[in-house]
């Protein structure tokens, strides 16, 4: 060992206290052995003594102060630590004991003291450690990275509010460390939410801002929606094309068409009311079923009676009657034989018709059913 005095820094387990430490040379057999002589009971009431080396132990039982040692104990190569439970005195003695300082020293519970022997009578080395109450045994940023086992730092050991943003690797808190339902509004950047982040059918009309009630959105030229307010009672949507918005507009008057026109087909904006209709060129103005006592079978339409003049002899009259004379009529008999059906020579007039069924005879005969109609202008 050197001659000089050296620093060692030693730290007492499971404490905050930290140790002053001196190095004394002892070029001399002035220390011996152990510090204290002869073997002790196991009884340990006042010191402990650690050989670091081979893990004997040896104890100090009622030992109160040490001024001599074993010199017949070999400890060569050894390193004593004594780790002290109470209080000891060290008296220092030129001849047997040599302490740092050449001043007695009393102990105290927890101090330590730590020896090197090169013989059994020649101890280089004594180191004497007294608890000197301080709270630090680490030097303060001496302790690095390589120091520590990868992933050893928990929570527990991480201050609270210590871990600041620039502690945080780019793109290092994944979905699964952001808790459900925390990431509020005032967290998200101003128009960064774009379509490819809103799922189908997720926007319903609640979402929607509010608008005028009757109003209705279409897209403007800018292709951006925007709202066309309510428009007067009575008005209608009114497209003006691909390049121009939708506006309200009145409803335009459709006069309604009159007789003349209807019965003319006359090319006119104007419409045909229900009770006109009859006037179509198209349309039966007047039609029956009869049997061939005249009673009408089912329902008949514009026709007044029909009148039995005999054996297979009708006359029809018409509740409106025709323009003219000059007007079509259809007739037919629904029977189970061969008949003749036809119109009587002059027996159609505006108002009636007499129409005759005869057999293949010629001779005057009934049907079963009539079936008439006529179609012309009223």
């Amino acid at each position: 060992m050197s001659t000089s005095t050296e620093g060692i820094a030693l730290t007492k387990p499971a404490t905050t206290e930290t140790y002053d430490v001196s190095i004394v040379n002892a070029n001399s057999d002035l220390i011996a052995n152990l510090l204290f002589g002869g073997d002790k009971g196991a009884d340990a009431s006042s010191a402990t003594a650690l050989v670091v080396g081979d893990g004997s132990v040896f104890d100090v039982t009622g030992t109160t102060t040490i001024t001599s040692i074993d010199a017949a104990k070999n400890y060569a190569g050894r390193v004593v630590l004594l780790q002290f439970d109470g209080a000891l005195t060290f008296t220092n003695n030129t001849t047997t004991l040599k302490l740092p300082g050449n001043a007695n020293i009393t102990t105290a519970a927890g101090d330590l003291a730590l020896m090197v022997s090169e013989g059994s009578d020649n101890w280089r080395c004594a180191v004497y450690t007294k608890y000197s109450g301080a709270a630090v045994k680490i030097a303060d940023e001496s302790v690095d990275s390589d120091a520590f086992v990868d992933g050893s730092i928990d929570a527990a050991h991480i201050a609270s509010n210590a871990v600041t943003t620039a502690k945080i690797n780019a793109d290092a808190v994944t979905a699964a460390k952001i808790a459900d339902d925390v990431i509020d509004s005032e967290h998200i950047v101003d128009g960064s939410i774009d379509t490819a982040h809103i799922a189908d059918n997720q926007v319903t009309l609640g979402k929607l801002s509010d608008g005028t009630q009757g109003g209705i959105i279409y897209y403007g030229g800018s292709g951006a929606p925007t709202e066309l307010a309510a428009g007067s009672s009575g008005y209608f949507l009114k497209t003006q094309g691909g390049s121009a918005n939708p506006v309200w507009a009145a409803v335009t008057s459709i006069s309604q068409a009159n007789q003349a026109a209807i019965e003319g087909e006359t090319n006119e904006d104007t419409y045909i009311p229900p009770d006109l209709i009859k006037h179509s060129p198209g349309v039966a103005k007047f039609f029956a079923k009869f049997n061939y006592s005249g009673t009408v079978q089912g329902t008949a339409y514009n026709t007044t009676s029909i009148a039995d003049n005999g054996t297979g002899d009708l006359t029809v009259t018409i509740a409106t009657d025709f323009s003219s004379v000059n007007w079509v009529a259809g007739y037919t008999t629904e029977t189970a034989y061969t008949r003749s059906t036809n119109i009587e020579n002059g027996g159609q007039a505006a108002g009636t018709l007499q129409i005759r069924t005869t057999d293949n005879n010629g001779t005057a005969s009934d049907g079963n059913f009539a079936h008439v109609f006529g179609l012309g202008d009223q």
